[in-house]
């Protein structure tokens, strides 16, 4: 199937992380799965910032991460990128964005970090059930027109039971999402006090 879920950045240190984080060579073969729109590489960070000033932004989120992510070897790396490249230009009009395809471990994984100030409107972007539900939709959509497997069409996961999987397929299994949410935080992580935070900004206690 292919995972997506968004992850809240709240915090200026936590975007220079991330965005450090994502971009590594080794992860993202040299650099060939990196895609910047609306910024540059060198000066993202800036780009970023210089748009979120514009309009006197001062705390609350100041990016957002979309995940998409495939089961291992039901993709390669460049179909992964295309299909977030496809996914953030559907969805992500007048946001800057950068695309960081992950390879360094057998789940091939893409991550969508988009500034939460749109620069066309000067609002930020509300993460909430309707907005996933949206960013979802278009992934699977997109997935189909490349005959990539979603959520609905995969047959079965090895090592869970049957309940968990039919609650899976629907989107409401907290085992399931427990798991990912693990993955995600221990991949980005970089202290006790990161991991705590992740998780809490994520609304475990």
């Amino acid at each position: 199937m292919a995972y997506l879920k968004v992850l809240p950045v709240g915090s200026l240190s936590h975007l220079k992380n991330l965005m450090e984080y994502t971009m590594r060579e080794n992860k993202t073969m040299d650099g060939e799965l990196l895609t910047f729109f609306g910024c540059q590489k060198e000066s993202c960070y800036e780009d970023w910032r210089h748009v979120q000033k514009q309009i006197k932004m001062n705390g609350g989120l100041y990016a957002h991460q979309m995940i998409q992510s495939f089961p291992k070897g039901s993709v390669t790396p460049r179909q992964a990128h295309n299909v977030a490249c496809e996914l953030a230009e559907q969805t992500l009009t007048g946001y800057q964005y950068f695309i960081a395809t992950h390879v360094d471990n057998e789940i091939i994984n893409s991550h969508i970090v988009f500034n939460s100030v749109n620069y066309y409107t000067g609002y930020k972007y509300h993460s909430n059930k309707a907005s996933l539900a949206i960013m979802r939709d278009a992934s699977n959509k997109i997935c189909r027109i490349h005959g990539l497997p979603i959520i609905t069409e995969i047959s079965g996961y090895k090592g869970i039971d049957k309940t968990t999987y039919e609650m899976a397929r629907k989107g409401e299994s907290w085992k399931v999402k427990l798991v990912n949410d693990l993955d995600q935080v221990l991949g980005n992580a970089h202290s006790k006090a990161d991991f705590i935070s992740f998780l809490e900004k994520l609304g475990y206690e």
